[in-house]
């Protein structure tokens, strides 16, 4: 008699064990209910359905249909060229009214709006226009702040991490300079594929 390997339950397992060793001339007058051999069974019986279980999981989460497991997920969907959407950021439209001597009211990137406990910015530099000294106009604001890290780049393919788990991607902006000490400055693209760049496109990508 073999035993079974199909059984994944602690007690089928235990049970296929002690079928095996009933089944051998040397434990034919065991107790197998009442004695060590009892707790003998459970050691292995628990062995046994650890080692199946790990195995299972392992095996499932090398599969995109059958992964639990998040990082994993993303790590399968990479392969396929799929980027999973990041936490998104409220928006709401508001409109400004006031009055100005002005000819235009300049908002600029970032300019908070608060809203009970919650803080709005802008994304852009915006110009209201003042028609007949008063103020009237519609603008999107996005929940959040506005945070800014700094990288050097030392090498090619460089991959710099953002350091909050909550950024939006889809508001992601990268400014590169020449130099630390440089004021001159190209804003790179988001891309998603590289078919049609070139060695010298001012893109960037982004993984999660």
């Amino acid at each position: 008699m073999t035993v079974s390997t199909t059984d994944l339950d602690f007690f089928d397992i235990k049970n296929n064990l002690k079928s095996f060793l009933k089944n051998q001339s040397q434990f034919t007058d065991y107790d197998f209910e009442g004695s060590a051999m009892s707790t003998l069974l459970d050691v292995l019986a628990y062995n046994t359905h650890y080692n199946a279980m790990t195995a299972s999981m392992s095996v499932n989460e090398m599969f995109i249909d059958t992964a639990q497991v998040r990082n994993n997920v993303v790590s399968l969907a990479k392969s396929l060229g799929y980027t999973p959407r990041s936490v998104k950021s409220s928006s709401s439209e508001i409109t400004l009214n006031g009055v100005s001597s002005l000819s235009n009211v300049i908002l600029p990137r970032g300019t908070v709006f608060k809203g009970g406990t919650y803080s709005f910015v802008t994304l852009t530099d915006y110009t209201a226009p003042v028609e007949n000294g008063t103020i009237s106009s519609v603008l999107k604001v996005y929940e959040g702040k506005l945070l800014s890290h700094r990288y050097t780049v030392t090498h090619a393919d460089q991959i710099f991490e953002i350091p909050n788990k909550f950024c939006d991607t889809n508001t992601v902006r990268v400014t590169v300079y020449e130099s630390s000490e440089s004021t001159v400055s190209k804003t790179f693209t988001f891309s998603d594929n590289i078919i049609d760049s070139i060695g010298t496109s001012d893109i960037f990508f982004i993984q999660i």
